[in-house]
C-alpha cells in the first residue's frame, strides 16, 4: 500500500516542478479557513477509491497564479478550480503508477465548499498534510466503501 512517504514524494515533485513552490510536512493543525477547494479523482481496478487534494482558498489562488503565470489578484474562481483539478489529476496519476495492480483514473472534479470530512467519501487509508507559503493543504487516499 502507498504510504505517506510516497505521497510526500509525489506531491513535492508536483509542487516544485510544476508550480515552483516548496512544501513541508504540516507541523500544526489546519487553521480554519472560510472556503476550501477540494479536488477528487477516482481510481478503479486493483484499488478502488479516491485521491483527494484539499486546500484553502488563499493557497488555491497561489497555485493557480503559479500554474497559469498570472498575477494572484487576477486569478478567478474558474482558475482556482482548474488548477486544483490539474494538481489532483497529476497526483492521482502518479499515485496510480505506484499501485501494485492495473488501475484506471476517472475525471477530476473540484468543489468549493466549507471544510468537509474525508470520512464521508470512504475509509481514509492515508492522509498527508503539508504547508506551503504558510498555508496548509492535504492529500488523502480514501478507499471506496
Amino acid at each position: 500500500m502507498i504510504g505517506t512517504q510516497e505521497i510526500h514524494e509525489v506531491v513535492s515533485s508536483i509542487w516544485t516542478s510544476l508550480l515552483g513552490m516548496q512544501i513541508d510536512p504540516a507541523t500544526s493543525a489546519d487553521p480554519p479557513a472560510e472556503r476550501y477547494y477540494t479536488g477528487r479523482v477516482t481510481i478503479r481496478g486493483g484499488w478502488n477509491g479516491t485521491v483527494v487534494v484539499r486546500c484553502a482558498q488563499g493557497l488555491a489562488r497561489r497555485v493557480a497564479a503559479a500554474m497559469f503565470e498570472i498575477d494572484p489578484a487576477s486569478v478567478t474562481v474558474d482558475d482556482m478550480r482548474d488548477a486544483i483539478g490539474e494538481v489532483t489529476n497529476i497526483a492521482a496519476g502518479n499515485l496510480k503508477a505506484l499501485m501494485p495492480d492495473m488501475c484506471s483514473l476517472g475525471l477530476p472534479a473540484v468543489v468549493e465548499a466549507p471544510r468537509g470530512e474525508l470520512e464521508a467519501l470512504g475509509d481514509v487509508e492515508q492522509h498527508a498534510r503539508f504547508e506551503s507559503h504558510g498555508e496548509s493543504f492535504s492529500v488523502a487516499l480514501v478507499a471506496a466503501h
